[in-house]
C-alpha cells in the first residue's frame, strides 16, 4: 500500500520580518509498495504552495518536495504557525499537517509610527520621518504614497542606507477631505517590503457623538437626543441649518455653549413595514420592520456640512405586548 514519509514535518524559521517574503520547503518519500497520491493539497492564509499539485503521485522510493511562500503581514507576532495540509491516499496518514514556525519580528522602524496633524499650521504640523534599519542591513525606498494622496515626499530611488528621513509636504485640501489615512512606504530590504506611517488630521469641526443608536423604537413615539458641534479652531462660527435626509430626524433646539453648539434632537419612528394601520417604511422589506436608517446633516454657514448617521431599532412585538 502506498506510505507518506516525512523526517521533519515542522519547520522552525527562528526570526523573520514583517512585510517580507520568506520561502522554504518540505520533503517527503513514497516509502511504501503502492503508488503514494496527494489527493489533495489545502494552504493557508498567506501561504503560497508549489512543487505538489492535487492528484500528483509518486512511485514507491521517489521524492516530493513541496515548496511554499509566505508573505508575512504588518503585525509584530511571537509564536506564529502556519498549517499546511495534504490529503493522501496512504491509509495511515489520510491528512498529514505541516507546520511553519516562526516568529515575526520588526526589521525596519519609522520615527514616529503616527503623525497628529492640523489644518492650521503650516505644512498641517507635519514633521520629518524617519525610517531606520534595525539589523543593519541597507536598503532603498521604491515608493512613497497615502490615503487620496495627501501627505508626499522626495526620495532618491538609487540611494541606498540603513536610515532616511524624509520630509513630507501635506497638501491641505486634500487633508481636508482625507482626515484620517495611512502613508505607506515600499522598500527594498529582504526582510521588511513596507513600512506604514497611520495620520489623523484634528478636522475643522467635529460632531460628537459620531454615531447615532436607538435599541427601543416605537412607531410614533419621539425620542429626543443630544449632539454637540465643536469648533477644534474657532468658537466663531455659525450653524446654518439642520435637517434629515428621511424626515425622521429634525431640531428642537439649538444654543452655544462655550466652544460649541448645543443641538436637541427630536426622532420620530415611523410605522414599522408591514404594521397596519400606519405607513411601511421607504425601503419596505423584511429588514426594514426592525431597522430604522437615517442621516442627521448639519450645515455649518460658509463651511462644511457634517453628517452624522443614525440607526433605530423597533421594540420586538414580543417584548410590547
Amino acid at each position: 500500500s502506498a506510505k507518506f514519509v516525512i523526517e521533519q514535518p515542522t519547520l522552525d524559521l527562528k526570526e523573520i520580518g514583517t512585510d517580507s517574503k520568506v520561502s522554504g520547503k518540505f520533503t517527503f518519500v513514497s516509502g511504501g509498495k503502492g503508488t503514494l497520491k496527494i489527493v489533495k493539497t489545502l494552504s493557508c492564509c498567506g501561504v503560497a504552495i508549489r512543487g505538489v499539485k492535487d492528484g500528483q503521485e509518486y512511485r514507491p522510493g521517489e521524492r516530493g518536495t513541496l515548496e511554499f511562500d509566505w508573505n508575512t503581514d504588518s503585525v509584530v507576532q511571537s509564536s506564529v504557525e502556519k498549517v499546511i495540509r495534504l490529503q493522501t491516499n496512504d491509509p495511515e496518514r489520510k491528512f498529514v499537517s505541516l507546520t511553519i514556525k516562526a516568529d515575526v519580528v520588526r526589521r525596519v522602524e519609522t520615527d514616529p509610527k503616527k503623525l497628529r496633524l492640523f489644518l492650521r499650521q503650516e505644512n498641517a504640523g507635519c514633521g520629518d520621518i524617519t525610517i531606520r534599519s534595525l539589523d543593519g542591513r541597507p536598503f532603498s525606498i521604491t515608493s512613497f504614497r497615502s490615503v487620496g494622496n495627501s501627505i508626499s515626499a522626495d526620495f532618491d530611488p538609487n540611494v541606498t542606507a540603513t536610515e532616511f528621513v524624509l520630509k513630507p509636504q501635506a497638501d491641505m485640501e486634500r487633508l481636508r477631505k482625507n482626515v484620517r489615512g495611512v502613508i505607506s512606504v515600499n522598500l527594498t530590504h529582504p526582510e521588511c517590503g513596507n513600512v506604514r506611517v497611520f495620520y489623523d488630521v484634528l478636522p475643522e469641526f467635529t460632531i460628537n457623538p459620531v454615531h447615532l443608536v436607538v435599541l427601543d423604537l416605537r412607531p410614533g413615539q419621539p425620542i429626543e437626543k443630544e449632539v454637540s458641534v465643536i469648533g477644534n479652531y474657532t468658537t466663531d462660527f455659525e450653524i446654518e441649518s439642520v435637517s434629515s435626509q428621511k424626515g425622521y430626524m429634525k431640531l428642537l433646539e439649538k444654543k452655544r455653549v462655550d466652544d460649541r453648539f448645543e443641538l436637541r434632537i427630536e426622532i420620530t419612528p415611523p410605522a414599522r413595514g408591514g404594521e397596519k394601520g400606519g405607513e411601511s417604511s421607504e425601503a419596505g422589506g423584511q429588514d426594514e420592520s426592525v431597522l430604522l436608517a437615517d442621516t442627521l446633516e448639519v450645515k455649518i454657514k460658509g463651511g462644511e456640512t457634517l453628517s452624522l448617521p443614525f440607526q433605530g431599532f423597533y421594540v420586538m412585538e414580543s417584548a410590547r405586548k
